[in-house]
């Protein structure tokens, strides 16, 4: 044995909470505090997990931008690489998610590889304190 902790952990609910976590924060930080509409866009496997997180944040969640109107935006020139911010950035206040009130912000909280890990390692041992976890000889 290394000492090193090796586990073998479902990753798709924990990446569901993950990422709606994820959206969670973004809410948090880059909605207009008059904010009356959320878009939630997809409506696969994720968009229940989605749904959650938006709901402790806002009481009416009414509409949403289609796929076709954000596919519009970034084809027509109207989102550049340079309209993009890192959320880390909105969170330390180096940088602001929105420039105006009249602004429309995006968060992608997809593929976060690096907090997929952060959250299965707290699983694990949350799990292994719990004692509803085995080691495993591999």
């Amino acid at each position: 044995d290394s000492g090193r902790l090796q586990a073998v952990v479902g990753g798709n609910c924990l990446t569901a909470l993950r990422t709606a976590a994820a959206s969670a924060v973004s809410i948090t930080h880059l909605a207009r505090s008059d904010a009356a509409v959320l878009g939630i866009i997809g409506a696969g496997q994720q968009a229940p997990f989605q749904l959650k997180a938006a709901v402790l944040f806002t009481d009416d969640v009414t509409q949403s931008m289609s796929i076709g109107e954000m596919q519009h935006a970034a084809a027509s020139g109207t989102i550049g690489p340079g309209d993009i911010t890192p959320i880390g950035a909105v969170i330390n206040k180096t940088a602001s998610g929105r420039p105006h009130d009249d602004a429309v912000t995006i968060f992608d909280g997809t593929g976060v590889g690096l907090q997929d890990l952060a959250m299965a390692r707290v699983a694990v041992q949350r799990a292994l304190q719990a004692g509803v976890a085995a080691h495993v000889a591999i």
